[in-house]
């Protein structure tokens, strides 16, 4: 008995995938015409990506840590370049095949439980700091226009400002996510350049005002450096706030016309990104010392002191082009993405992009925002060592495993060899998470560089040295049709 196929046209070329619950719309390769993303917008995708208002509140941090502002841009550069190069390498799977992670992940956990239990671990990862980009966008606006308008304050309460902020937030994103890749490549290539000038110009103009930018860059406390523990606390942080993305990678590079401005791209445009945030909040702190207010990267504090309305206006822009660059390509598309894998012919984009609003109000943000710092850098590290191994394993199946060849069909086959145990879910590479998570203990301030070679060791000993004994490994090694 025949399978009814659907012929879809991916960068490999021409391919049938048969028909069966694993196939739905939004779990099939982009349209050729969708994949419009060439050089330009992938290294201004970088660029924005690099640029958040958490992300200003980790560079920030270095100088808390103890390193100088050198060291601070120098580490800023390696995490990011690092972590920008595997993006890349992991999302070359959906650069090939124009499809999403959640079916880039079925080769690697199995098509069932094991891609749910893993998906499922990026969206709390995603929608707890979707929350808190969202809410620290709300808090700041709310100072501006507290700062601008002084009959916006008297109308509410001020967390139900706040609240109303975060809801008007959450609906904004969540019409960007709706519409799916077109809006966010404008976002990207008109608001990136742009914070970038908002940035230069602020700090140009504070100087010029002050004619000195604070005691980070004169005071010899601030400029002796820091210990390489230190840079190394800092390191992990970095790459940490990266490795998330480092998952889903698949869901940005479907839509990327080839292969040079993806590895090109966004490698070099996150660590231009990340530089650029890091001079940026490393600067607003020590301008905030010398107003008087102690190292704080919160920019919003300087409307005490430079009250001037132009200037109220380009800072409310950059905090909202700050959170439109990063939180729905970062956060929400991998959300959206996951809902719809769970059932593929029945949840669309649209019905997913809803549910995922819905869930997203239920992040409580302003709880993970109490000692912000702290909050972030455990955060920060721990989620990095939990999706570190997991990016980790699925580039060890794609480019050592699969050797980024497969037959396509089988990603779909409901039964076939991605099924491996019962349920869907390979135990090998869940055995590999789980002990990667443990291994975290051995120092937990260092997660993401101990859980991920941890995780990675331990699949590519499984697979050496146990996999040759299990039929199910062996039967999903060998494809069951033409490789492409």
């Amino acid at each position: 008995m025949s399978t009814e196929t659907t012929t879809f046209k991916t960068p490999a070329g021409d391919i049938e995938i048969p028909k069966g619950p694993l196939l739905g719309l939004d779990q099939s390769p982009m349209p050729p015409e969708q994949r419009t993303w060439g050089m330009r917008t992938s290294i201004l995708s970088g660029i924005g990506m690099g640029i958040a208002l958490p992300i200003f509140l980790i560079n920030a941090l270095a100088i808390t840590l103890g390193l100088n502002f050198q060291q601070a841009l120098g580490f800023s550069a390696l995490g990011s370049g690092i972590m920008g190069l595997l993006w890349v390498l992991n999302g070359h799977f959906g650069l090939k095949f124009s499809l999403p992670y959640t079916v880039q992940l079925r080769s690697v956990f199995g098509y069932g439980v094991g891609t749910h239990i893993i998906t499922v671990l990026r969206s709390i990862f995603a929608l707890i700091f979707y929350g808190i980009c969202s809410w620290f966008c709300a808090m700041a606006t709310d100072q501006i226009l507290s700062f601008v308008s002084t009959g916006w304050v008297g109308w509410l309460t001020p967390w139900g400002r706040l609240f109303v902020l975060f809801l008007i937030y959450t609906g904004v994103q969540y019409l960007i996510v709706y519409k799916g890749y077109t809006p966010t490549k404008w976002i990207m290539t008109v608001g990136s350049p742009a914070m970038v000038i908002i940035m230069a110009i602020a700090i140009g103009w504070i100087y010029q005002v002050q004619g000195t930018l604070g005691p980070v860059f004169t005071d010899p406390q601030y400029t002796a450096g820091g210990s390489v523990a230190q840079c190394g606390a800092f390191l992990a942080m970095v790459m940490g706030a990266i490795c998330a993305m480092w998952v889903n990678m698949s869901d940005i590079t479907r839509v990327v016309k080839d292969r040079k401005p993806a590895f090109i791209g966004f490698s070099v445009g996150l660590a231009i990104g990340y530089v650029v945030s890091a001079a940026f909040a490393i600067t607003a702190g020590s301008v905030n010392m010398l107003l008087g207010y102690g190292y704080e990267w919160n920019i919003i504090l300087w409307m005490g002191h430079y009250p001037v309305m132009w200037f109220a206006v380009l800072m409310l822009v950059l905090v909202v082009l700050a959170t439109l660059t990063t939180n729905p390509l970062w956060n929400l598309f991998a959300c959206a993405t996951t809902v719809c894998n769970f059932s593929p012919r029945k949840i669309s984009w649209r019905k997913s992009c809803g549910i995922v609003s819905l869930v997203s109000l239920l992040t409580f943000p302003w709880f993970f925002l109490s000692g912000a710092g702290a909050v972030y850098y455990n955060l920060l590290v721990t989620f990095g060592g939990i999706l570190g191994p997991v990016a980790a394993i699925m580039m060890l199946d794609w480019w050592w495993i699969r050797k980024q060849k497969v037959h396509l069909a089988d990603y779909y086959k409901d039964g076939g060899i991605f099924h491996y145990w019962k349920g869907g879910i390979n135990w090998f590479a869940i055995i590999a998470v789980v002990v990667a998570l443990g291994s975290i203990q051995i120092n937990p301030g260092y997660a993401p560089f101990i859980a991920t070679p941890v995780g990675a060791g331990v699949f590519a000993l499984l697979i050496k040295f146990v996999g040759p004994r299990s039929a199910v490994i062996r039967r999903a090694s060998t494809a069951t049709g033409p490789v492409v």
